[in-house]
């Protein structure tokens, strides 16, 4: 009964520590993406640049709180929304919106004689856009939505100048999130445009003032 005993006893440490080494030997093998700027060229028949250069605060830029975690988000119908586990932002989304904004309209705003830089509190601007995201997901397969309301202030934040609302949507050119994130950086380049053509036409008024 003993030398039994002593065998069974063997045995299930043996199946416990087979089991605990499966375990620490099955690991999330996570992909982590970041937004990126669409390259775009300046469009200067259009610019009005000035003699004195100018500064274009981007901020705050907020996201919904679904939207507000690692995990990429896929919507599957008009009211469900799946995690994608294994696809996971390197970083923040809205972080990744902000410098996206920033780059893209750097990039279009050369010839205007605007520099753009991150808003924050007590550093002076001429100009600053803050965007409110609403929705910001893609169906499966389908297209990227991009929602936003977005407001120009005037210097140093005096000031509404310019209030619109953006609905920008690009299509998912294949299967997987590599197609979703990019098509994501597509809309917030549509973002971007809208953002440049409302500028220009808050700069235009101020010039026939």
């Amino acid at each position: 009964m003993t030398t039994f005993s002593h065998v069974r006893i063997d045995f299930c440490v043996l199946v416990l520590l087979a089991l605990v080494l499966a375990a620490c030997g099955t690991t999330h093998k996570y992909r982590y993406y970041t937004l990126g700027p669409v390259p775009s060229v300046p469009d200067s028949s259009v610019a009005n640049a000035g003699t004195v250069p100018q500064v274009l605060g981007i901020g705050p830029v907020t996201i919904p709180d679904y939207l507000d975690r690692p995990q990429i988000v896929l919507r599957t119908s008009r009211n469900e929304l799946v995690l994608s586990e294994n696809s996971r932002w390197a970083g923040s989304l809205a972080n990744d919106s902000v410098r996206v904004l920033e780059e893209n309209l750097t990039s279009m705003l050369l010839a205007d004689g605007i520099a753009v830089v991150s808003w924050r509190r007590g550093v002076p601007n001429d100009y600053r856009v803050a965007v409110q995201v609403s929705r910001f997901d893609a169906m499966a397969g389908g297209t990227v939505v991009l929602k936003a309301q977005w407001v120009i202030y005037g210097k140093n934040g005096k000031g509404v100048l310019l209030l619109r609302e953006s609905d920008s949507r690009e299509p998912v050119l294949s299967s997987g999130e590599d197609s979703v994130v990019e098509a994501m950086g597509r809309a917030l380049t549509g973002l971007s445009r809208e953002i440049l053509q409302g500028l220009r036409m808050v700069r235009n008024n101020e010039l026939q003032q």
